[in-house]
């Protein structure tokens, strides 16, 4: 049988050989791995200002001492005011260092600090928790590790339901749900941990409970202690905005809710370990290449100081749930190698593109069918069809990641597609992909006229508006010159119009100014943002603006109402003109028919050569000319008294018209000629 052992009594034995010369301590605690941390200068010990001092320190210090890692920085002299000087210098530690001498140090900032404002620490020598031997990770025997170095179970005479919903909350896996003993889920192995943790049950992790640093009895691996999770929340951490899931802003869930984490103390190490718990590879350094809105909601982690080996975000230390100083400003963002993008180089066509490993790289064409075409185009939101071809562009951007990819038809994203491993290709600048979406889209702007407002685009029969995420000038431009509006003078953001409806169908627009149309820019892809109708990007644009819309006739220039009034008016009159003209006619006809002009035929003539003579107009006749020494066809010689022929006079036959066809003729033309304006 084993002995039961009191690690934190081992510890403090060990301890305090040896702290007294290392130029660090923490005194006035409950032993010596808590306490008013005291800094050595010469022969003189001081305190330290809580505002030079920050968690990637206290890592330093609780390494030092061999204590583990930090549980809390506490401040306001809360074991106490010291003595003697306050340390004027402020620690820089980056949390990897073994000594805190090793850290750079600077000119502190306050001036005004006294014991009032002395830094405390309590550290935590258990660096591990997991659950072993159950059906699943939130169900199990519960093993602690001690100081990155031993694992251990816990006995079952000092465990109860409290520790045991403290330990699934740091989990990740809900409430406890029991804390059975015995060995019910096997025995352990290693050294039994006696440690008495006296939880109150509202703590995020078992190092906030205090800890009885002695043993009450002899324990073995079959009294080794167990718990099962009601496992609702292990699924508790989320990275969303950056379209993926394996990049973004970093979201957990507590409490029936989710929130944010701060990023006071946040490294490459704390994404590390978030970028393995979400089995997305590993953290990269490179931002996260879509920009996105900051979070809502509470801010659950702050002051979170991973190693970077933990195989969840929550075994590592933290101020605890709830505790911070933060706003949402400073929500922690990480991206991960695993994180993929997709896009079109014009938005809805262009050259096939994947972001992955922090890089944006191209799609080979070999292999590449329209039925793959179609799924990119589907998964962009460009349509359910598209067609693929080689493209010799030299602009395209390198790496080559994909080649040989073909897909299927069960496949609903180019992820699930067969394909050539990352970045293994046989293709050329001259085989990269160029695929073309068949997309219907119509854009306009809704606002106080038609060349100023929010920026509105149809698709799929619905309206719905674009995110101000990057948007600027550039994107503007490419709207007015759209919507023949002339040049851009402004683009407005954060929903300078008023909020808009419906879907968002674009996000991240990223336009050089010199496209057709909006969509050919490049974007996220449609109806994939993350924006909220606050944030509906506007233009405003220098064209000439309506604030009705005009009709266009079929002829494609306008007619206002008083030009087609004064032409139906004029229309009116010839109209009467030409009926009076035709009765008039018809009248003449019967006359000269009945012979009821003969008497006066020679008044007529005589009234006509008097009025030319008069005028100046009458001239003697040519040849070929109305008035000629041949009478032209359709009429008659007139005679005289005697029945001989008058010369150079004569009647209307039957069948003249007096020019009524060329009168008629006449109006049809101006009508026409009206119309065509």
């Amino acid at each position: 049988m084993e002995s039961c052992l009191s690690i934190f009594s081992l510890a403090v034995l060990v301890l305090h050989s040896s702290a007294t010369h290392r130029g660090v301590r923490l005194v006035g605690g409950s032993d010596l791995c808590s306490g008013r941390l005291e800094v050595q200068h010469g022969e003189t010990w001081g305190s330290v200002c809580d505002s030079d001092f920050d968690w990637q320190d206290a890592e330093v210090v609780c390494r030092e001492l061999d204590c583990g890692v930090p549980s809390q920085v506490l401040k306001g002299a809360h074991f106490g005011k010291g003595e003697g000087q306050v340390w004027t210098e402020e620690f820089q530690c980056r949390g990897s260092e073994s000594h805190l001498s090793f850290c750079p140090k600077s000119s502190t900032k306050t001036q005004s600090c006294t014991h009032e404002n002395d830094v405390g620490l309590e550290c935590f020598g258990y660096t591990g928790f997991r659950l072993v031997n159950g059906s699943d990770s939130c169900s199990g025997r519960v093993e602690l590790q001690w100081l990155f170095r031993d694992w251990g179970t816990v006995c079952d005479l000092y465990w109860d339901l409290t520790d045991a919903s403290v330990l699934c909350q740091q989990l990740g896996c809900g409430e406890a749900v029991a804390a059975p003993g015995q060995a019910w889920f096997g025995q352990g192995s290693g050294p039994v941990w006696a440690d008495v943790f006296e939880c109150r049950g509202n703590e995020s992790h078992l190092s906030h409970c205090a800890v009885s640093t002695w043993g009450r009895a002899v324990c073995s691996h079959g009294q080794d202690a167990g718990v099962i999770c009601s496992g609702e929340n292990w699924l508790s951490l989320r990275l969303v905005g950056a379209g993926g899931d394996c990049a973004g802003r970093l979201e957990v869930y507590h409490n029936g809710s989710w929130g944010t984490v701060c990023d006071d103390s946040w490294d490459l190490a704390d994404s590390q370990v978030v970028c393995r718990q979400l089995q997305c590879g590993t953290a990269l350094s490179a931002p996260v290449p879509a920009s996105f809105s900051q979070g809502t909601g509470p801010i659950w982690l702050d002051e979170v100081g991973c190693l970077g080996n933990e195989s969840s975000l929550w075994e590592c230390p933290s101020a605890g749930w709830g505790r911070h100083d933060c706003g949402h400003k400073e929500d922690v963002r990480i991206l991960c190698s695993d994180h993929t993008l997709l896009r079109l180089s014009a938005g809805c066509s262009g050259q096939a593109e994947v972001y992955y490993n922090g890089t944006w790289g191209s799609i080979c064409a070999n292999s590449m069918t329209d039925t793959t075409a179609a799924l990119v185009c589907k998964q962009l939101g460009c349509g359910d069809k598209g067609t693929v071809r080689e493209t010799n562009s030299r602009l395209s951007p390198d790496p080559r990641w994909l080649d040989f990819v073909s897909c299927r038809k069960h496949d609903s994203t180019l992820w699930q597609c067969p394909s050539s491993p990352w970045g293994q290709n046989d293709c050329t600048d001259r085989e990269v992909a160029y695929i073309t979406c068949s997309v219907p889209l119509a854009l306009r702007l809704a606002g106080d006229t038609n060349c100023s407002g929010r920026v509105e685009l149809r698709y799929e029969g619905s309206w719905g508006t674009v995110c101000d995420d990057s948007w600027d000038l550039q994107d503007a431009q490419v709207v007015c010159r759209q919507l023949g509006c002339g040049d851009a003078v402004s683009a407005a953001i954060e929903a300078s119009f008023g909020p808009g409806i419906g879907t968002i169908w674009l996000d991240e627009v990223n336009c050089t100014g010199s496209e057709l149309h909006l969509w050919d820019c490049c974007h996220s892809g449609l109806n994939q943002s993350d924006c909220r109708h606050k944030e509906d990007a506007g233009v405003t644009c220098t064209g000439r603006t309506r604030t009705t819309p005009q009709t266009q006739p079929l002829g494609g220039l306008s007619a206002s109402p008083l030009v087609l009034l004064l032409l139906g008016a004029l229309l009116f009159v010839v109209l009467a003109l030409l009926v009076g003209q035709l009765i008039q006619n018809r009248n003449l006809r019967k006359a000269l028919s009945k012979g009821a002009l003969a008497p006066y035929h020679d008044a007529v003539y005589e009234e006509i050569e008097y009025k030319l003579a008069r005028e100046g107009t009458y001239s003697a006749p040519r040849r070929g000319r109305f008035l000629s020494d041949e009478l032209p066809s359709g009429y008659d010689d007139v005679e005289d008294s005697e029945g001989d022929p008058v010369p150079g006079e004569g009647r209307l036959s039957k069948g003249a018209q007096c020019g009524s066809e060329e009168v008629f003729s006449s109006v049809l033309t101006l009508t026409s000629n009206h119309a065509d304006i």
